[in-house]
């Protein structure tokens, strides 16, 4: 294998790469976002328990805010989890790409785009969790103020 050969494998082997970093630019962006709604959820559920004399109606409020709360983890635990499986899949890719300049067969280099498919449809999966868990997030935070103004009011 020449100089040149080697080149070119290393610069198709840098696409997974790129979207690898991606990949971990946006854990480093989720999982402190994950974390916080642990603790959010751990909070709430300490507070129920502490709360054995209060109104029905904030015992309500809280049970409310950690079904929500833990969708809300479950979305951003399924997020976290299609990244990391893109993030091998892109790892896989490399060693397939490398494997199709090696071999020089048709059926592996299709096979080394079909597995980079596959890591970007991971990215996009957990991009579309990310998404929903923030509607979410934004719909639950709208309604629990609304229901404290109301009860407030009254």
């Amino acid at each position: 294998m020449h100089i040149e050969d080697v080149t070119v494998v290393i610069q198709l082997i840098l696409a997974p790469l790129a979207l690898t970093s991606t990949c971990a630019l946006m854990l480093i962006a989720l999982l402190p976002r994950y974390g916080g709604i642990d603790d959010q959820l751990r909070m709430l559920l300490r507070h129920f328990v502490d709360i054995t004399n209060d109104s029905a109606e904030q015992v309500r409020l809280i049970e409310n805010q950690v079904v929500e709360l833990t969708r809300r983890h479950k979305l951003m635990h399924d997020a976290i989890l299609m990244i990391y499986v893109a993030i091998l899949t892109l790892i896989i890719d490399m060693f397939v790409i490398a494997l199709a300049v090696v071999t020089d067969l048709v059926w592996v280099a299709s096979l080394s785009l079909m597995v980079f498919l596959a890591g970007a449809a991971s990215v996009l999966i957990g991009i579309c969790h990310v998404v929903w868990q923030l509607l979410v997030s934004h719909r639950t935070l709208r309604s629990d103020a609304q229901h404290v103004l109301q009860y407030r009011t009254q």
